[in-house]
């Protein structure tokens, strides 16, 4: 479905990096609090008390190693997942572009998105994935499987869908947005892990000259430097479908395990957390030198 009012009813497509958003008419604490707040009493009341935080390894053994050490890399998902009854709980932070310089200290004054979630292993082999991103107040749900998992190799499913739930007059059907596909990952030698994820990017409402389907090809390469330290890069480049304006997704970083902790500190050109909205969204470019900090935290628990 298209509509030619859409610019004037969904700001997000015709921002540019000077106007004033309207998640900006709040303090960035104000939005963020009361999700902080339900994030604390979900995990308040589920976790184990004396055994609530878990070491980071599955709860069974696998035919494969885990190849990432978190179920998301920057925006793409991981083939790795937690097992059954445990929660991942994550914390992802985009920042403003870096060329804002030292007046808008690279970009750290900037408005940021903000995604909280949470991965919870309903099996060894299948996760349910909840999150809420402060851009357009997206709440998204996913499922994510294991379908085929031996030695180095590695194969899943996924499928996520995504209302927006911005106050814009759109029904809640055209506030939708989904996406799915197959992931493959292979430890290609002791220290390298790639992954490709062939998907499908799609709205239900999209502007005019914009299709409302977009096939991704995303790719991840990680580099284990060692036990605690790995180098990533992750892209979202589309193959088929009309996106103008939009810019290829493209991601460098490095995953640091402390003490149980999965911290992931990168530089991205995607504020957007959810890949859909990260294929469609995206305004800036690499080749434009376009980039911006973020990190992610990742912490898996016990329930009961």
């Amino acid at each position: 479905m298209r509509s030619s009012a859409l610019k004037s009813r969904l700001p997000f497509f015709s921002r540019t990096r000077n106007q004033t958003d309207r998640w900006n008419e709040a303090p960035e604490w104000a939005l963020s609090f009361p999700v902080f707040l339900v994030c604390l009493v979900v995990l308040a009341a589920s976790v184990q008390p004396a055994h609530s935080q878990m070491p980071r390894e599955r709860s069974s053994q696998a035919a494969a190693d885990d190849l990432f050490w978190a179920p998301s890399v920057v925006i793409l998902p991981s083939v790795t997942h937690v097992g059954k009854g445990m929660m991942d709980f994550q914390i992802q932070h985009a920042f403003g572009l870096l060329d804002d310089g030292a007046n808008g200290l690279w970009g750290l004054d900037a408005p940021a998105n903000i995604r909280f979630g949470f991965e919870i292993g309903l099996s060894d082999n299948v996760t349910l994935d909840i999150g809420r991103s402060r851009f357009n107040k997206v709440f998204d749900f996913g499922l994510k499987g294991t379908v085929y998992e031996k030695s180095r190799v590695q194969i899943g499913l996924l499928g996520t869908a995504g209302i927006e739930t911005l106050k814009d007059g759109r029904s809640a059907g055209d506030r939708m947005s989904f996406y799915s596909g197959a992931l493959v990952a292979a430890r290609v030698t002791p220290s390298l892990v790639i992954q490709a994820l062939p998907s499908l990017a799609h709205f239900n409402l999209v502007a005019d000259g914009m299709d409302n389907s977009a096939v991704v090809l995303g790719l991840v390469g990680k580099w284990d430097a060692s036990d605690q330290v790995a180098v990533y890069v992750e892209t979202l480049p589309v193959l088929s479908g009309e996106v103008p304006g939009a810019e290829t997704a493209f991601s460098v970083g490095t995953d640091l395990e402390v003490g149980g902790h999965v911290f992931q500190l990168f530089l991205t050109t995607s504020q957007w957390m959810t890949p859909q909205h990260a294929v469609f969204l995206s305004r800036d470019s690499i080749a434009d030198r376009d980039v911006r900090l973020g990190f992610n935290v990742h912490r898996v628990f016990g329930l009961r």
